[in-house]
């Protein structure tokens, strides 16, 4: 009798660890879409704000102080063309920078979204939470003397006012998903770190990030060790992971959606 509650125990644990495991991903970046709404700042920088949103493939334009707003514009490829209130011309978006080129030489900057976790680069023990909200920005790490500490976003430029040593600022590159500060510290965005299940089990991944290479490690699980790729929001799993399963990363609340339901978040 023994033996059998025994098997019966670890049959049900296979099945847990293999039907809450996610497996292959659709691989694609971030669409252009999905970047270029958010609020906008002339380059360089004045009290012109303006607010792009997009609905059925129509994005708009708003703001305050411009006697054209609203604005309407199709999308192709990269290129905005504008078929109300700035009507005849376009924009170009350079997605390294994230600055649109308009075709009567003035240049749009996104304002940073930089809401997510973070390690220092080199990577060490620090990990970092920022979250944000519109302009300002909350920085939470554990290990560090200065936390909490609280930031102004100008465009993409970040300057901190709370906590950090006075006259700190930090600027992204988009690239490497970095923030580089004055001093010469980087913070990189970064999935390194333990994981859960967003509804309660004993369940802890750890996931250890390399570049756009994650390695996960689940005590238990049936699939671990696996490997994946992550490109945008998406992740590829390479190793270890059954077949059939889809997900999306949410950059706003920092989490793993599956299709089958289950949730990841940080632990």
């Amino acid at each position: 009798k023994l033996q059998f509650l025994y098997f019966i125990g670890y049959l049900f644990f296979f099945i847990h660890s293999y039907f809450h495991a996610p497996s292959q991903m659709a691989y694609t970046a971030l669409s252009i879409t999905e970047k270029l709404v958010g609020t906008w700042f002339e380059d360089p920088v004045t009290t012109n704000i303006f607010t792009m949103s997009e609905s059925g493939g129509l994005f708009t334009v708003t703001c305050p102080t411009a006697s054209w707003s609203p604005a309407t514009a199709n999308l192709s490829g990269n290129t905005l063309t504008f078929v109300s209130g700035m009507t005849g011309l376009t924009a170009d978006l350079t997605e390294s920078t994230m600055k649109l080129s308009f075709s009567n030489g003035v240049s749009w900057q996104q304002q940073l979204k930089i809401h997510g976790h973070y390690v220092e680069d080199p990577i060490n023990a620090n990990r970092i939470k920022i979250e944000q909200t519109g302009d300002k920005i909350a920085c939470v790490c554990p290990q560090a003397v200065w936390s909490p500490g609280q930031a102004d976003i100008l465009a993409q430029q970040i300057v901190f006012t709370v906590g950090m040593p006075p006259g700190l600022t930090a600027t992204k590159d988009f690239v490497n998903d970095t923030l580089i500060f004055n001093n010469g510290a980087k913070w990189k965005r970064s999935f390194t770190g333990t994981w859960k299940e967003e509804v309660p089990s004993a369940f802890r991944i750890e996931i250890t990030q390399t570049g756009n290479k994650l390695d996960l490690v689940c005590p238990g699980a049936v699939w671990s060790p696996g490997e994946a790729v992550i490109s945008g929001k998406d992740v590829a799993f390479t190793v270890g992971f059954p077949p059939g399963l889809t997900a999306v990363f949410d950059f706003v609340d920092f989490k793993f959606t599956f299709s089958n339901g289950l949730v990841w978040i940080i632990a």
